[in-house]
């Protein structure tokens, strides 16, 4: 379902559905940060809901569930501070992470794909979310916005994970607005 025109990066508070058909596949990503070969499976045969509670344009917290196998959920808090946070996460162990506000002509500058990105958030803002393993195995960043896909607002992230083989890859995930 299309993004309501109320919710922009600054009100993203529901539940959003990835949309495997409009997405890339983030399997691949999966290997390239070290996970297994059973849980990238399960993955990609799994439905991914995120939902998001925004106290503030600045406090973002996105609970994470997979709905296949035994793909443990996750909580992400983000503060776009551009300040480093460490989390223990259940799939990736620890990892640390920091987010901020960046400006859309900014954002082209860390190639990460060549995106339109819908005009009127946060002044020509998006979201930029930048983390890493703590044992410098992969490290990524990630771009939030919306974009028109097949003709209609959708809430994107694009990702760039690279690893310390010199690997790196590029996806987009594609969210359905629920509720």
């Amino acid at each position: 379902m299309a993004a309501p025109p109320g919710k922009t990066l600054q009100s993203l508070s529901g539940k959003w559905t990835l949309n495997k058909a409009c997405s890339d596949d983030f399997t691949k990503i999966l290997e390239l940060q070290g996970v297994n070969i059973l849980i990238r499976k399960a993955a990609s045969a799994a439905s991914v809901q995120q939902n998001i509670t925004q106290t503030d344009p600045q406090h973002i917290e996105a609970a994470q569930s997979v709905t296949a196998g035994r793909i443990p959920g996750t909580t992400e808090k983000y503060i776009l501070d551009w300040a480093w946070r460490s989390n223990d996460d259940p799939l990736f162990g620890e990892v640390q992470g920091r987010s901020r506000w960046l400006g859309v002509e900014e954002a082209q500058c860390l190639e990460i794909g060549d995106v339109e990105w819908l005009e009127g958030d946060s002044e020509r803002k998006i979201i930029h979310a930048q983390g890493k393993a703590a044992n410098g195995k992969w490290e990524a960043d990630h771009l939030w916005g919306f974009e028109s896909v097949d003709g209609e607002r959708k809430h994107t992230r694009r990702a760039r994970v690279k690893n310390d083989q010199g690997q790196e890859l590029k996806a987009k995930m594609v969210y359905d607005f629920e509720g």
